[in-house]
């Protein structure tokens, strides 16, 4: 595993909630009402859905091609919520043209400081977009551990760390074993959820 890059819970500055608690407290008296764009099937739907498992709450989803589509929904005040990243969005919730609800990172991204993570405001809700090299199963140890530790060394480079912290992405390197057992977790935490909403049907 080499990076993530955290999800924003956004908002259209129209709305009267300001962070995720007060997003709740709107979302449980007019359940399936408040509209949360996303990709069908994708970490910018997926988001909203362990958001409503950890709070107990629900939206209604609305689905977009991709990040510009939603984007541009999120602006024009056709849709309340949409997952959004730092990257994508800093410059408008900086100019005061989007809401940041809270941050799905177990810390403060250091770009928008002010802004509470998701477990500051009390739900159990880590995410994020996380990109890693996997290899065709029966690749060599050898071979493994040779580009394990390239990927290493990459991981610790100070430019490399430099350039993606501009894009707000976290490096968050892992090797092959817990890489492998991050997967694992993952997996079994979230197949509940994707069974529940038919994205995952074996």
């Amino acid at each position: 595993m080499m990076t993530s890059t955290p999800s924003i819970i956004g908002a259209n500055v129209n709305v009267p909630y300001n962070n995720l608690t007060e997003l709740v407290d709107a979302a449980k008296k007019a359940p399936g009402e408040i509209t949360a764009g996303g990709t069908f099937g994708s970490t910018s739907q997926f988001v909203f859905l362990l958001l409503e498992d950890a709070a107990g709450v629900k939206f209604k989803h609305v689905s977009y091609d991709g990040t510009k589509e939603r984007m541009t929904a999120l602006l024009a005040d056709n849709i309340k919520l949409g997952e959004i990243n730092l990257a994508a969005a800093i410059k408008y919730i900086k100019e005061g043209k989007l809401k940041a609800l809270g941050v799905t990172n177990p810390a403060r991204l250091d770009q928008i400081p002010d802004m509470k993570t998701a477990q500051e405001q009390g739900y159990d809700l880590i995410y994020g977009v996380e990109r890693g090299i996997v290899a065709p199963k029966g690749t060599s140890q050898e071979i493994i551990d040779h580009y394990a530790a390239l990927l290493k060394n990459a991981a610790g480079d100070s430019d490399f760390k430099s350039a993606m912290h501009k894009k707000g992405i976290l490096i968050t390197y892992k090797g092959p074993g817990d890489y492998r057992d991050h997967f694992q977790a993952t997996y079994d935490k979230w197949l509940p959820i994707a069974k529940k909403v038919g994205v995952y049907k074996r």
